[in-house]
């Protein structure tokens, strides 16, 4: 079954490897690992926490802007001046104003899924700290996105686990690379008007790669709030 798998993953797996941008950003570029991206996920259970949803969309909503968005063309409401010409015929003279809130900042979580995640109880609580964490940014900001890393076969795999409106998930697997997948994460990132935040999700330091100093630098250089 194991050499099957690889065989499917040789022919379907698109490999972009981050490796030589990392190493142009790190100093101590001789500790570098073979960091690649990853397409290839498992279904995850949905375990997003309804209550401390609700308690992070508050606490995120007062960070957001707001601003007013008008319905317009309605059948009822209040009348919509600009379109006092069509109460005779359609009837659609009427609008409706709402207020949206929007998160001006874009956010990136990254997650360790690496052996020491592999806990079953531990990854569980993870995942419904991340799913949660993160359903809340995207009600407010849709540019979101979350990506998990793990080593497999002795190269550091950075894989975007919510796709398409779905969670996913990896096996939690290996040496924990942070330094790189910081990096790697932040390469794929803009900066728009507003700084954007990269949150890693993490239950220790890293014990592989270039380290994380360099990703703090990194970051820092490209105006990225990391957490």
């Amino acid at each position: 079954i194991y050499s099957f798998a690889r065989q499917i993953e040789s022919t379907f797996r698109r490999k972009v490897n981050y490796s030589e941008e990392v190493r142009g950003n790190v100093k101590n570029i001789d500790d570098v690992v073979q960091i690649e991206k990853n397409d290839l996920v498992m279904d995850a259970t949905n375990r997003v926490d309804k209550a401390l949803l609700q308690k992070l969309k508050l606490i995120i909503k007062a960070a957001s802007q707001r601003r007013t968005v008008y319905n317009r063309g309605l059948t009822s409401g209040k009348i919509d001046r600009r379109r006092l010409y069509r109460a005779p015929t359609s009837g659609t003279a009427f609008h409706a104003k709402k207020n949206e809130f929007e998160l001006l900042n874009d956010i990136v979580i990254v997650v360790d899924a690496s052996g020491s995640m592999a806990d079953p109880e531990k990854w569980e609580q993870t995942e419904t700290i991340v799913q949660t964490l993160f359903s809340a940014i995207k009600s407010f900001n849709p540019n979101s996105k979350m990506f998990a890393y793990n080593e497999v076969n002795n190269k550091c795999r950075l894989t975007e686990i919510f796709v398409r409106g779905g969670f996913f998930s990896v096996l939690p697997h290996g040496k924990t690379a942070s330094g790189e997948a910081i990096i790697a994460t932040a390469l794929n990132m803009k900066v728009r008007n507003k700084k954007p935040f990269l949150i890693h999700i993490t239950d220790g330091a890293s014990n592989w790669g270039c380290g994380v100093g360099d990703a703090i630098a990194f970051c820092r250089r490209r105006r990225i709030n990391l957490l």
